[in-house]
């Protein structure tokens, strides 16, 4: 019995050491996606500059007044880019687990979304 609960204790042991190690290996994957050129994160970022949609650099880069506005106001044509980028990185296997469908649901969603957003709030 002694024996069987050293080896369950071992096994638990190398179990939490893989997950820290887990753990610590994805916030550098979140650190570094960031920071890739060629990342979606990165398209997206570009693509809100190029709208004029300035990230604020504070509160984990978070939109602002001006940057929703935009935003809201362009919500079809930016989702529509992002969505043309999924899709094409897809068909070029390139980091993008997305399939067609995936992308044109998630832009579809997320532009509904700011949408309903701004009619619930011009209510307020």
């Amino acid at each position: 019995m002694e024996d069987e609960r050293k080896a369950l204790s071992k096994a638990v042991k190398d179990l939490r050491g893989k997950k820290a190690q887990a753990i610590s290996e994805n916030k550098v994957f979140k650190k570094n996606r960031k920071q890739l050129d060629d990342s979606n994160y990165t398209f997206v970022d570009k693509s809100y500059i190029k709208n004029a949609i300035i990230r604020a650099a504070y509160h984990g880069r978070d939109l602002n007044g001006g940057g929703i506005i935009i935003l809201v106001d362009k919500a079809h044509d930016i989702m529509t880019e992002i969505k043309a980028h999924l899709i094409q990185r897809a068909k070029d296997n390139r980091r993008c687990s997305y399939k067609e469908e995936d992308a044109n649901n998630i832009c579809y969603d997320d532009e509904l979304i700011v949408i309903l957003w701004d009619g619930a709030l011009s209510e307020v």
